[in-house]
């Protein structure tokens, strides 16, 4: 209650009233005199008065030389019994029970001398309530206190106990104060313009790098170029000596999926099976065709085919060698001669 706002009426649905603003002085002052009435904003509502705090010391026996009087009117008329009556209410002794208005209107008044000492003041809830649930059994769209009154919803939930029963400050029940979302952004509020901007910005901050690590990784494990394998190795399956086939012994070769490089007029090489050793060689070793006999009969024939058939290079054929086959070796060449049918092809092969 200050000098400037005395006078004058509040028209309230609930609110809190201080004797002085404590950010500037922990007690009141001296030669105080304000006078304030309250009216309920609703036609027809009432007002109910609760003290909170009370510290008024200043005081010679029984009479009160710093007090606070509380009036059933617009006017200083029909002062509340609960309240000390005409002599005012002071000390440090809070009234138990709440003070109701019989009409819409609830006026106070402050006053102080000019010595003696001082106190920390007062405090009191003053709230607008009506009794339509008596009558209608229901508060419509106002919220119902457990003692059937009907507030405004607006003072449900605010840390303030507005029904003076708590009821509308409870977690659960119909006041259901639990951590809504409306109860934490108040509370979230409450830290200052600064601390939220910061929390704020922080939490940002946060969320984008984590939003950056997470595209990273997805980058790295599902964006990967696709690689093709440029070949796979199969094992040959037999070599063919005077007609009958010898087991493999387990030697792979690549096999190329390219039907174009098996043309006839390919001048590439052919890989070849390996030419095991007879009774008349002692070393193995491993001939390969070269470009210069390309256009020789084809050792891959099958015996059915004829020479002036054209070759055929299928990866199922493989060559053939005899067991009475001879390698003439002279300085750096070897010549080995094949045995297909009753023909004998002989190809040199440089060591």
């Amino acid at each position: 209650m200050k000098n400037p706002e005395c006078q004058e009426y509040k028209y309230l649905g609930g609110a809190t009233v201080y004797s002085h603003d404590k950010q500037f002085t922990e007690y009141y002052d001296h030669m105080i005199s304000c006078q304030m009435t309250f009216k309920a904003e609703n036609e027809g509502w009432k007002l109910v008065l609760r003290f909170v705090n009370l510290d008024i010391p200043d005081r010679t026996d029984r009479i009160c030389n710093d007090a606070i009087y509380v009036f059933d009117s617009d006017q200083i008329l029909h002062p509340f019994e609960e309240a000390g009556g005409n002599f005012g209410l002071c000390g440090n002794e809070v009234p138990t029970e709440p003070m109701q208005s019989s009409g819409q209107f609830i006026t106070v008044h402050f006053r102080t001398d000019e010595k003696g000492p001082r106190g920390t003041g007062f405090k009191f809830i003053v709230t607008a309530f009506s009794e339509d649930y008596q009558k209608f059994n229901s508060c419509a769209s106002r919220f119902t206190c457990n003692n059937k009154w009907c507030i405004d919803e607006d003072l449900v939930c605010d840390d303030i106990d507005h029904c003076t029963d708590s009821s509308d400050e409870l977690d659960t029940g119909p006041s259901n104060c639990g951590e809504d979302e409306s109860h934490f952004l108040e509370k979230f509020f409450s830290l200052g313009i600064t601390a939220s901007v910061t929390i704020t910005v922080g939490s940002l901050i946060v969320i984008i790098v984590f939003i950056v690590v997470i595209a990273c990784c997805c980058r790295r494990t599902f964006c990967k170029p696709h690689q093709e394998t440029s070949g796979t190795t199969s094992t040959a399956t037999s070599i063919v000596a005077n007609g009958t086939p010898i087991p493999n012994q387990g030697h792979q070769y690549p096999i190329h999926h390219h039907p174009q490089q098996y043309q006839h007029s390919h001048q590439g090489y052919f890989p070849m099976q390996p030419v095991y050793p007879t009774n008349n060689h002692t070393s193995m070793y491993t001939p390969y065709m070269r470009e210069g006999y390309i256009n020789a009969p084809s050792v891959y024939s099958s015996n059915s085919q004829t020479h002036s058939q054209p070759t055929s290079y299928h990866r199922s054929y493989t060559p053939t060698s005899s067991r009475s086959g001879k390698s003439n070796k002279s300085n750096n060449s070897t010549s080995v001669t094949y045995s297909q049918g009753t023909d004998k092809v002989t190809l040199p092969v440089n060591l």
